[in-house]
């Protein structure tokens, strides 16, 4: 939230339109609403857009009508351009308030309350900097960002933006605590190990990420960066389950951990981008590890028993899959798991492979 020091009233989008050209305002608040609060992504060079947390909380950016450098232009919200009067520099004043400089001025004019007033409405403009003029000087109050709200109905594959690969549950497994780290995926053909759901809980925009696994869901460590992430059996009793979802202008969310208290996000680790990086928690930094590409997919039922290549049918390649996999053979992947799952257990191990071999033999029989 971002209030004026003259007035005490806060920057405010007029009645939460989520419309180009929507006018900004000053209004009273006790409390943050979608139209008085914004967030700040860096637009390089000491700069930031202001994003206007109306609509999807992604699309409207506070700027100065049409890249004007007068004296009295007026503020308002627009989509994104990458203009210059879209940016905007925090100039610190020596009593921790901050002016608000606009680019395509260079840096010589910000924004301002018009004719210094302090009755509610009152209109935002842009206005040739004075040091001493505090209806120019605005106080940044850092709030709770509440998320976005999520469609339950769809299933995802989560991919990383700086890997292109996808987070993925690692050798498909469904013990307490197994790993989830990133893993090449085809879209087309999907798996239980690198698919999801999302759980709404209650009515917050807080969510469960269920794996396809079955009745398991994602977990964050603990609240410290570099937590990890693993899998666990889905309870409504730990909160360390919950995340939040935040879309970015690009399309993309960061996913914020409820057991860090929204401090951290979902990265990769170290920013890497090969097969089995681990997926972690980390302080928000802007690196693209930390933004993940939800892509809705379809899972279909195997047609064939045994098919876990998902070519169509079972054969000698789908046994020699499989044992290469137990062995853990570098870039081993299996593109449907549960179609040799003959134990019926949640669990591939050498049981399962010994039916597998048996079925083959039986069906060259």
């Amino acid at each position: 939230m971002i209030k004026n020091v003259n007035s005490g009233l806060y920057l405010d989008v007029d009645g939460a339109k989520a419309e180009n050209g929507t006018n900004v305002q000053q209004w009273g608040a006790t409390e943050p609403g979608t139209q008085n609060t914004f967030r700040a992504i860096s637009a390089g060079d000491g700069y930031y857009y202001l994003v206007s947390q109306v609509g999807d909380k992604a699309t409207y950016f506070l700027e100065v009508a049409d890249n004007s450098l007068e004296n009295g232009a007026n503020v308002g919200i627009w989509s994104e351009t990458g203009a210059d009067c879209q940016k905007i520099k925090f100039y610190g004043v020596s009593d921790g308030t901050y002016m608000l400089l606009t680019k395509q001025t260079g840096d010589k004019k910000c924004l301002g309350v018009q004719a210094a007033s302090k009755e509610v409405g009152a209109n935002i403009v842009q206005w040739q900097t004075t040091i001493s003029d505090t209806s120019q000087h605005w106080t940044l109050e850092k709030v709770e960002n509440d998320g976005c709200a999520m469609d339950t109905s769809k299933t995802y594959m989560f991919e990383n933006v700086n890997s292109g690969l996808f987070m993925d549950v690692a050798y498909a497994g469904t013990e307490d605590g197994t790993n989830v780290w990133q893993w090449r995926g085809d879209t087309e053909n999907p798996g239980t190990n690198n698919t999801f759901t999302l759980k709404q809980f209650g009515t917050s925009h807080m969510y469960y990420i269920m794996s396809c696994l079955g009745d398991y869901c994602l977990k964050a460590e603990n609240g410290d960066n570099g937590g990890n992430i693993f899998l666990t059996p889905y309870s409504t009793n730990d909160s360390s389950m919950l995340f939040k979802f935040v879309k970015n202008p690009d399309g993309s969310y960061n996913i914020l951990t409820h057991a860090s208290r929204d401090n951290c996000l979902v990265e990769i680790a170290d920013a890497g981008t090969g097969n089995s990086d681990n997926v972690a928690q980390w302080e928000a930094n802007g690196n693209n590890c930390q933004k993940w590409d939800l892509v809705e997919v379809t899972i279909e039922e195997p047609e064939v028993a045994c098919d876990v290549n998902m070519d169509g049918v079972f054969n000698v390649a789908d046994v020699v899959l499989l044992q290469k996999w137990l062995l853990a053979v570098p870039d081993t992947y299996l593109a449907n798991w549960k179609a040799t799952d003959l134990c019926e257990d949640d669990k591939l191990n050498a049981f399962d492979l010994c039916l597998m071999k048996q079925a083959l033999l039986d069906q060259t029989a």
